[in-house]
């Protein structure tokens, strides 16, 4: 009877390490593989407001192949496209967001330190960025709150990307494994994105420690952080890398020599030239 139960630990032993390091993901159908991707990275803020709707348009006029942008919540629970928790670096307003209904947030102009003849611009709901992109766009949104336990995000942008009919082009990101594994039990047909940046993080996170165990689809490491053995390593599990933020012309053309599969930029046309080399 023991050689049963030693017999059936080494089976299970052996599928957990399998499981562990050597498991593959399931390619996302509409991730283009015959060129490096272009993201516009919280839409084009060289050429209007980040994460405006505004830098939205000009990104898809500009041609990118996707759009990156952040998400956070308001003291009323209305999800927002913003990157910074403050106010005050890209909008007239003080404070943070946590701490201001939608309607306070609305009046509010995030081109406030643009040129004085640039047009103002709000800050936009989740729902208005997710109505505005065409079909042909794919969506990296990440998720941002200022706690390491779940306040509530996931839920609801996995609400939003089910309405509007994107679970296929849509990307979920966070530096929070946590916060991903959530995504990943509330609907696996969400492909993931695990960031990763060594710097004003927790010791824990300055390196990938739980990517086989969050097991996304892609790895957007910063763009210094990117190896030949990185890129590797991802491949070899059928995750693409998305290096950001990428803003001048050498780097973009190291990236893809080392063979990043696409790139987040405020110049799609740095990408776009990368391509046509």
């Amino acid at each position: 009877m023991l050689w049963l139960w030693l017999l059936g630990g080494l089976f299970l032993g052996g599928w957990a390490v399998r499981r562990w390091l050597y498991w593959q993901v399931q390619p996302m159908a509409a991730y283009p593989v015959d060129r490096l991707v272009c993201w516009g990275h919280r839409g084009m803020p060289s050429a209007a407001p980040e994460n405006t709707l505004a830098s939205f348009e000009a990104a898809i006029a500009a041609g990118v192949d996707g759009i990156e942008l952040d998400v956070m919540a308001t003291a009323d629970g209305v999800l927002v496209v913003r990157h910074d928790f403050d106010l005050e670096r890209v909008s007239d307003g003080v404070g943070l967001v946590k701490d201001v209904t939608y309607a306070q947030l609305a009046r509010l102009n995030a081109a406030h330190r643009w040129p004085a003849d640039a047009p103002p611009q709000a800050i936009p709901r989740l729902e208005d960025a997710l109505e505005m992109l065409p079909d042909s766009l794919l969506i990296n949104i990440e998720l941002k709150a200022q706690r390491w336990r779940s306040v509530g995000l996931e839920e609801k942008v996995i609400e939003q990307v089910r309405r509007f009919g994107l679970l296929e082009r849509t990307i979920v990101s966070s530096f929070n494994p946590n916060w991903l594994l959530k995504v990943r039990r509330l609907e696996p047909r969400l492909a993931l994105g695990y960031l990763w940046w060594d710097q004003e993080v927790p010791w824990f996170l300055a390196r990938p420690n739980f990517f086989n165990l969050v097991r996304p689809e892609f790895l957007h490491p910063s763009a210094d952080l990117v190896t030949a053995d990185v890129v590797r390593r991802a491949h070899r599990r059928g995750v693409k890398v998305n290096a950001w933020t990428v803003n001048n012309g050498p780097l973009v053309a190291r990236l893809k020599s080392l063979g990043v599969d696409g790139i987040f930029t405020d110049y799609p046309a740095l990408v776009q030239a990368a391509n046509r080399a």
